[in-house]
């Protein structure tokens, strides 16, 4: 009897700590979309960045990024049409990692990879990259150590 008491108490306890991890990781599993029209410009280097960035962040921790757009750097101009598929990975409090990430260059991106490393961000898919995600009302902020935040409303 004594057994089976300790042995109904010990599997009630791995139960609720099990359901707690899972409650505890689904909080940090996105679900957001947004657009933005992104507009980068430095007149000191005649550097000069617009775009259109589509982010999706999603439940089963994939994310993907689709820009389009035009970079001005001095007297050329390139043209910017590339994907980026990932995986994330919730860090702590609003920090995640992008990791395995895969980038597909469309047949008219001729962006030199320097260029967009230095002006924009150094995606390396052999090498995890930070991001930060904030919720703030109805609202979501998402930055990177490299560009200005984005802000998407849900």
């Amino acid at each position: 009897m004594k057994t089976s008491c300790l042995l109904s108490i010990l599997l009630t306890i791995i139960a609720v700590a099990f359901f707690s991890y899972l409650y505890q990781t689904s909080l940090h599993k996105l679900n957001i979309g947004c657009t933005a029209n992104f507009i980068h410009i430095s007149e000191s280097e005649q550097y000069s960045m617009i775009t259109v960035i589509k982010q999706e962040f999603r439940p089963n921790e994939t994310l993907t990024v689709i820009m389009d757009g035009k970079i001005q750097l001095g007297d050329n101009t390139y043209t910017l049409k590339r994907r980026i598929h990932g995986q994330y990975r919730h860090e702590e409090k609003n920090v995640y990692r992008l990791r395995q990430s895969k980038i597909f260059l469309a047949g008219s991106d001729n962006v030199p990879p320097d260029v967009f490393r230095k002006y924009f961000f150094n995606l390396n898919p052999q090498q995890d990259m930070f991001f930060t995600i904030s919720r703030l009302e109805n609202q979501w902020i998402i930055g990177t150590p490299y560009t200005p935040a984005f802000v998407c409303e849900n």
